[in-house]
């Protein structure tokens, strides 16, 4: 279905970026909020520091961070919400 779209959008006079930009926001909103909300107030100093750093942002982020999209709640807690409405 996605194939679909650059003809769709190339028919009503729409640019093929729309489809670029709406399949990466999740991915710019991600690095931008992990920009601003940590990387400029840390120096790392070598690879592996930069490695576990990473890794424990993205379990904040995943875990206890509230995103407005999915009404403040984590992505884990989103995820559970639904499954407990599913089972």
């Amino acid at each position: 279905a996605l194939e679909c779209f650059p003809v769709l959008l190339s028919d009503l006079g729409r640019s093929r970026n729309i489809l670029k930009e709406e399949r990466n926001a999740p991915t710019e909103r991600f690095f931008r909020s992990f920009k601003h909300e940590h990387m400029h107030y840390y120096r790392l100093k070598t690879k592996k520091d930069a490695e576990l750093y990473i890794l424990d942002y993205l379990a904040y982020y995943n875990s206890k961070r509230p995103h407005t999209t999915l009404g403040y709640l984590s992505p884990m807690e989103f995820e559970q919400q639904i499954l407990r409405k599913t089972a």
